[in-house]
């Protein structure tokens, strides 16, 4: 099937992995995973959820979102239907603000 892209290897390397000398569809795999963990790594530190507001960092308009869901593959779904999604590492909170995790899911501080 071939060796990865020089830009698979590229951006492969750039997270510390060598695909260079995997087959194409392994080195494909390598790089879904790191896409998939830079997603899950978005979600957990900005603390995504349904109902949170976000912008997406390709929008040059920084139009408002409400995320409606999220799938495990970090892809992230927004309210108003016409199946508009983004991948959670390209959202930014739009408070800017990151809320205390047990906060976000329990509703209280514990306390």
């Amino acid at each position: 099937m071939g060796s990865p892209t020089e830009k698979q290897i590229a951006l492969a390397a750039q997270f510390g992995y060598d695909i260079s000398g995997l087959s194409r569809r392994e080195g494909h795999a390598v790089i879904d995973d790191l896409m998939t963990e830079l997603n899950h790594e978005a979600i957990q530190d900005q603390a995504l959820a349904p109902g949170v507001t976000v912008t997406n960092v390709h929008d040059s308009l920084e139009m408002p979102l409400v995320i409606s869901s999220i799938k495990p593959d970090g892809t992230v779904y927004f309210c108003g239907g016409n199946g508009k999604r983004a991948w959670a590492r390209s959202l930014q909170r739009r408070d800017g603000t990151t809320p205390d995790p047990v906060v976000q899911r329990t509703g209280s501080t514990g306390r």
